[in-house]
């Protein structure tokens, strides 16, 4: 009996427009479709149901699985399932980082070897600090950092084609970013902050001395906002 109950408790939880026929046999609304009027969801209390609507029908542990919810052994009957979550893969900065290391070696190398003036330390300490470099084919490379300091992503320049391609190795997160953000703590809210088209745009008026930030995806979509980048809204 108390089986029976359960059963009949379950269904009477999940449905709608219920009408209790005294053999036994009762009908409601279906779930499963659009089924405003008519009650074709027809439902015993052995847990046996059939809907002439949609031609859906089975047993008490169909019907659970047609609703996506699982039995927990209580006078309610079922429950619905928990979404599992979803695997997050650790990132792997190390393997970023060895690869920006590797481009910005490429490209200032030859500059240091031939100049070796500190004025020529200064011009370039813009491009020291985060990491600009070429890679094999002599495309331009922009590390991109979070705020501690970690390369997430390097952005090629555009190549041949036009397109803007990315190192991600180790890191699956490809979401839009601002480029030079984790400069953010070391700008005076005081002075403006130019948000630029590009890494080349930020790269030329921090090197003039302005605050200069600029979105992965340039001007066509813009990152979450930083907190830190508030102070300048």
């Amino acid at each position: 009996m108390k089986e029976l109950y359960q059963i009949r408790e379950t269904f009477e939880t999940h449905l709608t427009g219920i009408r209790l026929g005294r053999d036994g046999q009762h009908k409601a609304l279906c779930p499963f479709h659009d089924d405003n009027k008519t009650k074709s969801f027809s439902f015993n209390d052995e847990g046996l149901w059939k809907c002439f609507g949609c031609d859906k029908g089975g047993g008490i542990k169909q019907f659970a699985i047609e609703l996506g919810i699982e039995y927990n052994g209580t006078a309610s009957g079922y429950i619905k399932k928990p979404k599992p979550e979803p695997e997050v893969k650790p990132i792997d900065y190390s393997l970023l980082k060895l690869k920006a290391e590797e481009w910005h070696d490429n490209l200032m190398r030859p500059i240091f070897q031939k100049n070796e003036e500190e004025r020529y330390k200064r011009k370039y300490s813009f491009y020291v600090k985060n990491l600009i470099g070429k890679n094999e084919k002599g495309i331009s490379t922009f590390p991109y950092f979070d705020d501690k300091r970690r390369v997430i992503a390097i952005k090629f320049h555009k190549d041949k084609d036009g397109q803007c391609r990315w190192y991600t190795k180790g890191n699956p997160d490809n979401t839009c970013k601002w480029y030079n953000g984790w400069n953010l703590s070391l700008y005076k809210p005081s002075k403006s902050l130019i948000i630029a088209e590009g890494e080349p745009d930020v790269i030329k008026l921090c090197s003039h001395g302005f605050q200069a930030i600029c979105s992965s995806a340039g001007t066509n979509s813009v990152p979450p906002i930083i907190p830190r980048l508030k102070e300048w809204l």
